[in-house]
């Protein structure tokens, strides 16, 4: 069993990916209150958006929540 640090690229790759999860939510917010909703197409569009943006905030929950367990990997030789 070797028990090895992560290395600085992948803690990097995934500090990028909780920033893109922050940012996202605020895209999406803005493309909701762009909408006019004149015609019944843009309320399906604001489903798949609300859709979006509540997979989102899970996925940023679940990553940050995870972020400290993955400090250190363990390899079994």
């Amino acid at each position: 069993m070797v028990l090895y640090k992560l290395n600085k690229f992948e803690s990097i790759i995934q500090l990028g990916a909780i920033i893109v999860l922050i940012v996202m939510p605020f895209i999406l917010i803005n493309l909701i209150l762009s909408l006019s909703f004149e015609n019944e197409m843009e309320y399906i569009l604001a489903y798949f958006i609300f859709l979006g943006l509540f997979t989102n905030l899970f996925f940023l929950y679940t990553s940050i929540e995870t972020l400290p367990v993955y400090r250190y990997s363990i390899l079994l030789q």
